[in-house]
């Protein structure tokens, strides 16, 4: 069964060593965690807003919510700086997304946003994935 990312980021956060925190990212590795972590801290990603707004967290059980990190991770590229899409509908399109995730999820996407990931270092990261930071940004070819 595969975890959720931020079941994965619970686990690296209760490891001991650094050696176990990268064995448990590179054993869950999946391009949904490779792109969190590379939205999170790469200094060429420049995203609309640095601020969360203010949206009602999913009640769902965790895992019983509409949608998933799995299945986002492929749009957050709306949310670029240079995107063609109106800032206000880039605030609405993450409130969307943040309300449609499970609260935990939601809470790994706000990280996003603040470019800190409280479980992972940007070092962390690079160790895990080596080249992380130097691979372009995923963007669909009809954005």
């Amino acid at each position: 069964m595969r975890l959720m990312v931020s079941e994965i980021l619970d686990h690296v956060s209760k490891s001991q060593t650094e050696a176990e925190k990268i064995a448990i990212l590179r054993k869950n590795y999946s391009p949904a965690l490779e792109d969190v972590l590379h939205w999170a801290y790469n200094p060429n990603i420049t995203l609309f807003t640095n601020e969360v707004p203010p949206y009602t967290p999913d009640a769902s059980p965790e895992g019983l919510s509409l949608t998933s990190i799995y299945s986002e991770h492929k749009r957050f590229y709306m949310f670029l700086r240079e995107s063609r899409i109106d800032v206000e509908r880039k605030r609405i399109l993450l409130i969307q997304m943040l309300e449609a995730l499970g609260s935990k999820e939601a809470k790994v996407v706000e990280y996003i946003f603040k470019r800190n990931i409280p479980q992972i270092s940007k070092d962390l990261a690079e160790k895990a994935y080596p080249g992380l930071f130097s691979r372009p940004v995923r963007i669909p070819m009809e954005a």
